[in-house]
């Protein structure tokens, strides 16, 4: 860190949007101020937490004062979080990392060296993950040698679910291209989907390395992972939304970007068959689309089988296709 008269010149923010995140906050404090890279703040945006998350955070605070920030505020989701984040920033480059997570000594210097080495360009660097479950595997998801990819090419990873993945946490973003970012007001499936595609879109160059540097932990529960419910409903619109202006302004990606959303749709379904929540509307209407998409979506090489087959028992009959998933579930 460079220090000019009396401030403190960062060169990455790091923001952290906690909710009742005690058990596993101070896993990831610490391992965010064990990095090897010095010249970073944190900013923890606490949404009205009603656990210990505040107390353990102004415990911090107090121990770094110069080199963290908590704001306290009731009643924020993760997406308000990150955009109230984004204010205090005070770096060129940011970051974002989950409080129920925890990073490599080397997470932060190795995504700033990344975003650096392409002087005066705004980059998106991206580094791989391990994912742990609470059966306590761990799995290396990982991508090529150090690979550029210009804007779209990298947009077009991310439709296919290739080497660049849609989260924002294994990635460092140049502060001018969050700036210009549009965050979802409501709570929804795919927010860091909306954020990250908008970012590499607005980017000079993203760059990927192939170590995995971020545990991304899958315990408890998540919007994507739990029972149907309100946030299902609205997320639609949200797909839907991206997908009409997207494959508007990306023609040529637009099969790509219509397979993406189908998986999430189907992943809809899938969700009404965890809690037998059943919307029949919501499952007509993905039937209906399922169905007008069908050949498109079988004849994608990058789409895996098990998706292929998902689709073609929902267009035969979605509700079907949710019996069936929640026979495995309980076989599970």
């Amino acid at each position: 860190m460079e220090q000019r008269g009396r401030s403190i010149v960062w060169d990455v923010t790091v923001i952290i949007p906690v909710h009742n995140a005690e058990k596993t906050l101070e896993r990831c404090l610490d391992s965010l101020f064990a990095q090897t890279m010095k010249s970073f703040q944190i900013v923890a945006v606490n949404g009205g937490s009603t656990d210990q998350s505040g107390a353990i955070l102004e415990r911090y605070r107090k121990q770094w004062p110069d080199r963290m920030i908590v704001h306290h505020e009731a009643g924020l989701g993760a997406s308000a979080a990150r955009k109230n984040g984004i204010a205090f920033a005070a770096a060129p480059y940011v970051g974002f990392v989950d409080a129920d997570d925890w990073v490599e000594p080397n997470y932060i210097e190795t995504l700033y060296n990344l975003a650096v080495s392409v002087p005066g360009k705004r980059v998106v660097a991206c580094c791989a993950h391990w994912v742990e479950t609470a059966e306590g595997r761990v799995e290396k998801s990982a991508r090529a040698d150090v690979q550029a990819f210009s804007p779209q090419d990298a947009f077009m990873s991310i439709l296919q679910r290739g080497k660049i993945t849609m989260y924002l946490w294994d990635k460092l973003f140049d502060v001018r291209i969050l700036q210009h970012i549009q965050f979802v007001q409501d709570a929804v499936i795919g927010e860091d989907f909306s954020y990250v595609t908008q970012a590499v879109l607005r980017a000079d160059a993203v760059l990927c390395c192939d170590t995995p540097l971020y545990h991304y932990v899958q315990i408890g529960p998540s919007l994507s992972r739990a029972g149907y419910g309100k946030v299902h409903q609205r997320s639609l619109l949200h797909y839907r939304r991206l997908e009409e202006k997207y494959c508007a302004d990306y023609p040529e990606c637009a099969r790509a970007m219509h397979n993406y959303v189908e998986i999430e749709l189907l992943s809809f379904l899938v969700a009404m068959s965890r809690n037998q929540c059943y919307d029949k509307v919501m499952g007509k209407n993905i039937q209906s689309r399922t169905r007008k998409l069908l050949l498109e979506f079988l004849r994608d090489q990058n789409v895996e089988g098990i998706y292929k087959a998902a689709a073609l028992l929902t267009a035969v009959n979605w509700k079907v296709f949710c019996q069936g998933m929640r026979l495995l579930q309980l076989r599970g």
